[in-house]
């Protein structure tokens, strides 16, 4: 019996902490509310002012860090196409050159079996790779591209236009 209203007691005391933590925090900001609002009208304008270009320079940063995570997720997967590309060249012991490029599109890539439709995760996106093999480097020089909703490789379009 003991061991359950001790354990009500220190529930209890927790409880009343937070409580009067709440009461001081919430305490703190009335005041400094009443405070601000003693200002003249014309500092608190510059306080909401800079209190939004804050805001907006959060916002922005917020929305870049979100975008290089989707740049990451793509560029990821523009990697597995050509890796996906390279394997199908090499195993069928096909060398496009330079003047004659090849261009494999990924749901070619996905019917061979070298890319898998699982490794799509955003499944709007359409893509190819472009290869040929350099005899200097004794290569292959591969470039995959995509265009999908919230992402487009650089220079997307120059081929896709090309080809119009």
């Amino acid at each position: 019996m003991a061991k359950k209203t001790k354990k009500k007691n220190i529930l209890e005391n927790i409880k009343n902490f937070f409580k009067k933590l709440w009461q001081i925090i919430s305490n703190f900001f009335k005041k400094l509310w009443k405070k601000f609002m003693k200002l003249p009208k014309y500092i608190r304008l510059i306080v909401y002012v800079w209190l939004i270009v804050l805001l907006i320079i959060l916002i922005l940063i917020y929305s870049s860090h979100k975008n290089s995570l989707y740049n990451n997720k793509y560029e990821q997967f523009e990697n597995e196409i050509t890796e996906a590309t390279k394997s199908y060249l090499e195993d069928n012991n096909i060398y496009p050159s330079i003047d004659k490029k090849l261009k494999l599109d990924i749901n070619f890539l996905i019917d061979d079996g070298e890319l898998y439709e699982d490794t799509i995760t955003d499944k709007t996106c359409l893509g190819f790779s472009i290869s040929y093999y350099n005899d200097q480097t004794e290569d292959y020089v591969i470039d995959s591209y995509l265009n999908c909703k919230h992402y487009t490789t650089n220079g997307y379009l120059d081929y896709t236009e090309s080809e119009n």
